[in-house]
């Protein structure tokens, strides 16, 4: 990696991250998907499951182009609240068409207007929650019921699912 950072491995074909992982300057990134398996600096990280049919993306944004953005946010949003934690980590994603996630654990989803580069929205979500997210019908969801926010949801724009189990 050219400075610290975080990297998704993404799976273009199910539109799912399936491994990401903060890395710092330096660092090599690598995965290997006949051996199911991720490689950090040359060694074996993670085992995942990764299908050596699907097409894989590797997305990288480094700490400082990330506080710089989120810096920018905070700035014009002056709400604590509405800034993303550097611990999140994207879940999902999406651009007209339903995408959702549901929670292992207690902790917050935030959708991302990644077009925009802006926060929509942040969810609070017990362990086994589901959060739902329809470009397409203009609606938000949590367990199937319609949260009911004061947002507008675009066809054309790319959405991301954060989650974070660090600040509930």
């Amino acid at each position: 990696m050219p400075a610290r950072g975080q990297v998704w491995l993404f799976d273009a074909d199910t539109k799912k991250v399936i491994h990401s992982i903060a890395l710092s300057k330096g660092d090599t990134y690598a995965f290997d998907s006949k051996e199911d398996r991720v490689y950090v600096n040359g060694k074996p990280a993670d085992k995942t499951p990764l299908n050596a049919d699907h097409t894989f993306r590797i997305y990288y944004v480094s700490k400082e182009d990330r506080d710089a953005k989120n810096d920018e946010h905070h700035d014009r949003d002056r709400d604590e609240k509405r800034v993303v934690p550097d611990t999140a980590k994207m879940v999902a994603e999406g651009k007209d068409e339903e995408f959702s996630y549901k929670a292992d654990e207690n902790g917050m989803a935030y959708l991302w207007d990644n077009t925009n580069n802006k926060l929509i929205e942040s969810f609070h979500l017990e362990s086994g929650d589901r959060v739902t997210i329809s470009p397409k019908s203009n609606a938000m969801s949590v367990n199937g019921k319609t949260v009911s926010r004061d947002v507008e949801l675009s066809r054309h724009v790319q959405y991301r699912l954060l989650w974070d189990t660090k600040k509930k």
